[in-house]
Parts: structure tokens; sequence; C-alpha cells
């Protein structure tokens, strides 16, 4: 994983600076995850790999004096540190550190770097500075150099949490790739079953189109058929109402005689029905006057009975077959 970053190293140009700046700037970084979040470009912070720091050295210095806070906001700013640092590196200092350098009292040679021939030529005919002035010099040098140290710590834990980075988004890429791969393939599987319905379908739609056009073309010729047979039919319809016509005088005529026919036979039947009632009518005084003639006969018959026994002229026995009849 080292040679996925092509870092530059600490003397390296601007470029270089502004690529390990754009780096370790304070955007949010993408989470890994699903195709959704890669593309959507989410904001939320991932969460950051954390180290154990570095042990302190092995020589502690006494404390060191209070150093320009310029200098120290320029490099411990949290805000714009990564253009501060692209700043210092491209150009050199940053304007508050050079004018702390300018404002600070000029120091010889540094003691981690081997003097030259013309150094120690050079270096009886200076002022040696006092104590004092070499311990502060000295101090800040060594602040100055724990900030960096520090700074280089942070620099580095960052590439390391990076490379960690790249790797889960390597490891979540080729997942995401197996997954692509997978639904490509049931895509396909899908697309070649929909493909082969598809087939099968506008198959069975041609047949019964074909079918339809059969039935449609078979309807038409009955269609057809009935049209002439109603044209037929028509004329024959024509030929009746013709007639029809000649029957209709023939029937308002007999409809006339009928109605003089019936007129009479009702006048018939009226004297008729007149005459039988009148008939009835004899016939019911005639049957009224018989039964009182009966009557009074067997009025009559029982007062001659009832005479006859009371002078015993006549038998018992000759009185019911008298009174039965």
């Amino acid at each position: 994983m080292d040679d996925d970053f092509d870092l530059p190293d600490e003397g390296g140009n601007a470029s270089g600076s502004s690529f390990v700046n754009d780096l370790f700037s304070n955007r949010p970084k993408r989470q890994t995850g699903g195709i959704d979040d890669i593309l959507a470009s989410s904001s939320r912070q991932r969460p950051r790999v954390t180290f154990q720091d570095e042990q302190p050295p092995p020589n502690p210095e006494p404390p060191a004096q209070p150093v320009s806070s310029s200098l120290l906001d320029s490099l411990f700013s949290g805000g714009s540190s990564g253009e501060q640092r692209r700043g210092a590196r491209a150009g050199g200092a940053t304007p508050s550190s050079s004018a702390q350098l300018s404002s600070a009292p000029i120091r010889g040679p540094s003691p981690l770097r081997p003097q030259t021939g013309s150094q120690r030529a050079e270096q009886p005919t200076l002022n040696r500075p006092t104590p004092t002035i070499q311990h502060q010099e000295s101090q800040q040098q060594i602040s100055v150099s724990a900030a960096i140290q520090a700074e280089l710590d942070q620099l580095k834990r960052e590439v390391s949490s990076l490379r960690y980075e790249h790797s889960e988004d390597q490891q979540t890429i080729a997942e995401l790739r197996r997954k692509l791969e997978t639904e490509q393939s049931e895509h396909k599987r899908s697309s070649e079953r929909i493909r082969e319905e598809t087939k099968i379908e506008l198959q069975e739609l041609t047949r019964r189109n074909e079918r339809e056009k059969e039935e449609a073309r078979r309807e038409a010729d009955r269609s057809a058929q009935m049209l002439n047979s109603i044209r037929e039919q028509q004329g024959h319809f024509d030929s009746m109402a013709t007639r029809l016509e000649g029957l209709n005088f023939g029937l308002v005529q007999v409809r006339d005689l009928v109605a003089n026919v019936n007129e009479s036979n009702n006048k018939m039947a009226k004297e008729w029905h007149e005459q039988q009632l009148e008939h009835w009518k004899r016939l019911d005084e005639e049957r009224e006057r018989l039964e009182n003639s009966i009557r009074t006969m067997e009025k009559e018959m029982d007062q001659m009975r009832e005479s006859y026994q009371k002078a015993g002229l006549l038998p018992s026995e000759l009185s019911p077959a008298l009174s039965v009849r």
C-alpha cells in the first residue's frame, strides 16, 4: 500500500506541498459504503484512525522561553494550517515568521551542521552573543523543532489514516465490483428471460391476430350474405306491402259488410231474446198456475180423505198411499 501515494519529501517543491495540503486539509472525507454513498459524496466525516503518540525524546530540555505568538500561530493554527504550510513550503516562511526572524539577533552557525573553513575563519571577527541570548536561541530552536516534529508526526498519522481509508475504499470498490458483476449477471439473465417471454408472447399475439383476421374475414362474408338476403327480403316485403294494401282495401269492405251483418244479427238476437223472455215469462206463469192447481187438488184430496175416514168409508191402510200420492 505504500506505492499507492506518491507523496513528496520534506524538501519538495510547491506543487508537492499543494498535493500534501490537499490531502491533509479539513475537507469532509467521503464514507465508504454502497454505490449510492460513493456517488452521493456524503459530507459526513469518516471515523478517523487514531494512533498512539510516539515516545518523547530521550533527553528532555529545560522549559523554553516564550516564543513569538505569531510564529506559533502560523505553525499550529487549525482552520488555515494547510494554506500556511503551502505558503511556507512554496515561498519559504510566513510573513510573521519572517518578521520574527528578522527581529531576532544574529545567531552563529547551527551546532547540528559542520562549520566550513570560511565560517571558522570569520567566526573570530564576529561579536559573540552572550550566554543568555544563546540559551534563548537554543530554546527557540528546540521549540520550533518540536513543533515541526509534532506536525510531521501528525502528518504521518494522517497519511497512515489515509492509507487505511484507501485500503477500505479498495475493499469497498472490490465488493461493489463483485456486487455489480452479480447485478449485471442477474440483469442479463432477466433480460434474456424477458426477451424469451416477449418473443413467445409476440408469437402468441401473431397467431391470435391471424385467427382474429380469419374470423373477421368470415364475419365479413356472413355480413355480405346477410345483406344480400336482407335486400331480397326487402323486395319480398315491398311486394307483400303492395298485396297488403290490396287486402286492406278488401278488409275495409268486408268490415263494412260484417258491420251490417252484425247490426242485423244484433237486431235479430235482441228480438229473439225478447221473444224468449216473453215465452219464459208465460211458462213461469203457467207453471205457477199449475202448482196452484196441484196444491188446491191436494188440499181437496186431504179434505176428502178426512171426511171418508170420519165416515168410515176409507180403510186405514189406504191413507198413507193417498197421502204419498
